[in-house]
């Protein structure tokens, strides 16, 4: 009768209102989780920028003195074999030169 056709539509509306609640929540819901997206990609952005940043402040001149280390070792080790060679033919040219002298 008139009493459970009201109760029905109460609970109809009920239900329907419920439903928005939970469609408004849910879309409440995905626009605070992509605001939460968006700061952790802007987060993992500032920290990929942060670490560049510090690569070219520390990372890049250490590379560069590295490269300058090694030039150096190789001209130094060039210097070193030079002279070893020049101390080979001193020794070669003093033996000569004994030789000479014993043959006097």
């Amino acid at each position: 009768s008139k009493s459970a056709t009201l109760h029905e539509e109460m609970q109809e509306a009920a239900a329907q209102a419920a439903a928005q609640a939970m469609a408004q929540t849910r879309t409440e819901l995905d626009k605070a989780l992509r605001r939460v997206s968006e700061r952790e990609q802007l987060g993992t952005a500032r920290l990929c920028l942060q670490a560049w940043m510090g690569w070219l402040r520390l990372g890049r001149p250490l590379q560069q003195r590295n490269e300058e280390n090694e030039e150096a070792l190789h001209v130094i080790e060039s210097s070193n074999s030079w002279l070893l060679r020049l101390h080979q033919e001193r020794k070669e040219l003093e033996e000569q030169l004994f030789m000479a002298l014993e043959q006097v």
